[in-house]
């Protein structure tokens, strides 16, 4: 399978090969490797002392990957507002030189390049139409975004082009609907946050610098990863729930988003929304901070 996914169902191709569940990945592949590698015999241990706990402390325990999403609860504005401000938004900048501007955010970025831009998927934004978004730092504000692709409907595993001289239009709900689903590879269960954010770097800002650089790539995904726990923690102190994932559909929403995959490209999607009621999907939530027994 290619690195770039194209249509791609991952929960269906994983049931199809017996793997979606823990007893099909042991009855497949034997016991996985030990949590931790192993110690040496008789090597000695120093002990550390225990950190006193502290209200961030309750925030780290709180963060719990989100697969059961409230499909009709919405996220305040301001709300919204927070979380991009706290995770994608400037908090200063500078400028080495005329016309060369590195920025600062409250995640690191190799040489404060910062290439990583957020694309979204909105679906239940209170004051915020549904749609696909572009987010600008600088000014922090929303780019509205013509969907480059035919509006999907339930059931696509992935884009069809638009008819030959028809023009992009707004998606209805249903359609951003699908459309997630098919951004995440077929995980109903993250389709339905209320928002998704697609990480997606300028390759060129980060290789100006990383030029020819056989870590340039690495520091790329670096910058997408940091951002991601960065929105995982705002949004569980908000009090949503998060979710990122790698099994995406690259192909797919390069297209939708009007992407040229050699300039810019996903690298993950993370997204944040009301929690449901009930757990369907199981979560790891081993201390009980979300789901109570």
């Amino acid at each position: 399978m290619a690195a770039r996914w194209e249509a791609i169902d991952g929960p269906a191709g994983m049931a199809e090969q017996g793997l979606d569940s823990n007893e099909g990945l042991l009855r497949q592949h034997g016991l996985p490797p030990p949590a931790e590698g192993p110690l040496p015999e008789g090597a000695p241990l120093h002990a550390l002392p225990r950190p006193a706990r502290d209200a961030f402390d309750a925030l780290l325990d709180a963060r719990t990957t989100c697969r059961n999403y409230d499909p009709q609860a919405s996220i305040p504005l301001e709300v919204f507002s927070g979380i991009m401000a706290r995770t994608f938004g400037r908090r200063g900048s500078g400028r080495p030189a005329p016309g060369f501007e590195v920025i600062k955010r409250t995640s690191p970025s190799g040489g404060a390049l910062h290439p990583v831009e957020c694309f979204l998927i909105v679906q239940r934004v209170q004051g915020l139409a549904p749609g696909l978004y572009r987010y600008r730092a600088a000014e922090h504000a929303l780019l509205a975004v013509a969907p480059q692709v035919a509006a999907p409907v339930a059931g696509d595993v992935g884009t069809r082009a638009l008819p030959a001289g028809e023009a992009a239009t707004a998606w209805s709900s249903e359609s951003l609907r699908a459309f997630a689903q098919i951004a995440v590879a077929g995980q109903g269960f993250f389709a339905d946050a209320a928002v998704l954010c697609v990480l997606a770097p300028r390759f060129h800002r980060n290789f100006w610098k990383y030029r020819n650089h056989a870590k340039a790539y690495r520091v790329c995904i670096l910058d997408a990863g940091h951002l991601s726990q960065t929105l995982q923690l705002c949004a569980t102190q908000a009090g949503l729930g998060p979710f990122v994932t790698s099994a995406i559909n690259e192909v797919d929403l390069e297209r939708a988003f009007g992407m040229t995959h050699y300039e810019q490209s996903p690298l993950l999607v993370c997204g944040f929304g009301p929690r449901a009621g009930t757990l369907v999907e199981s979560e790891f939530d081993p201390n009980r901070r979300v789901w109570p027994r």
